[in-house]
């Protein structure tokens, strides 16, 4: 093992160092061989002082150990078994005294007639044991608890719908792009934003083409009332009212689609979308609205 370094000895290093460092600085002396010699012989002396102050300390600690020496852990373990075990040599005194005579318990039986009635018992008992009948599996095994039933969860109802009419702006341009979007995804959308525009903007000049989208768009929702009722408010606007050609177109179309209306009715199939409508009904409808004029 490696002994250690006591601090003693370090310090002595340092101080050593020190004295070395100072004297060199404070003599400067030339850079020659012979410094450098003499330097050598310098530190190799220090080194030999610290080494020798060294084993000197641990010699010391050493004799000084010697004399008072520590009691170590395995002479406590080898002490104490011992102490036990004088302990537990010492002899019991009973404080009832011993009885002179035991009784004996029974008298032995010999072996051959032991055996010969355990064997007879152990017979009797199995034969016993025979003639009982086995009970029924469903005694012996105890049933499975059936799991109580588990309630449903109540069906959480769906929220409502949105109304078509909810958050639609004020202004026409706004209400016109609107409808044109929602006019395939969600045409009923579309509708309520064209009917908004027609209800605050009826003397806009738009209006006659926004007449004729709407028109197209419960036609193609086989809506025919609906559009039958809106050309019907169409000819009561005053800007459509004040010009006869479009008086007239509104009501050829009026005229067109209610007899479309009525064939289709006739047929069972009043709510057929206008682009499913058959050829022949809608020539027939317009030869009928061309009559009338």
């Amino acid at each position: 093992m490696f002994s250690e370094i006591r601090l003693s000895a370090l310090i002595l290093t340092v101080l050593i160092s020190v004295a070395l460092v100072v004297g060199l600085i404070h003599y400067a002396p030339p850079l020659t061989q012979t410094y450098y010699w003499r330097l050598g012989g310098l530190i190799a002396g220090a080194g030999l002082l610290v080494t020798l102050f060294d084993r000197l300390m641990a010699a010391r600690a050493r004799r000084r150990a010697a004399k008072n020496p520590p009691l170590s852990f395995e002479e406590g373990q080898t002490a104490l078994p011992a102490a036990a075990e004088a302990m537990t040599e010492r002899p019991s005194v009973s404080v009832f005294p011993a009885k002179a005579t035991a009784m004996p318990k029974a008298l032995p039986q010999p072996a051959g007639k032991k055996s010969a009635a355990k064997k007879k018992k152990t017979k009797a008992h199995a034969e016993k044991n025979a003639a009982k009948p086995a009970p029924p599996l469903a005694a012996v095994l105890p049933l499975a608890a059936e799991p109580p039933p588990v309630a449903a969860p109540p069906a959480k109802s769906p929220p409502p719908a949105p109304s078509p009419a909810e958050h639609l702006p004020d202004g026409l341009d706004a209400l016109l792009d609107i409808a044109y979007v929602s006019a395939e995804p969600a045409p009923e959308r579309a509708v309520a934003a064209y009917r908004k525009a027609l209800a605050r903007y009826p003397q806009d000049s738009y209006m006659p083409y926004l007449i004729i989208e709407l028109s197209t768009l419960y036609k193609r929702l086989g809506n025919y009332d609906e559009a039958l009722h809106l050309f019907d408010e169409a000819l009561a606007l005053p800007i459509i009212a004040k010009n006869a050609v479009m008086v007239q177109e509104f009501r050829h179309s009026r005229r067109t689609l209610h007899a479309v209306s009525d064939m289709l009715r006739a047929r069972g199939t009043p709510a057929l979308p206008f682009g499913e409508v058959p050829e022949d009904v809608l020539a027939a409808a317009d030869r009928q609205a061309g009559n009338h004029t």
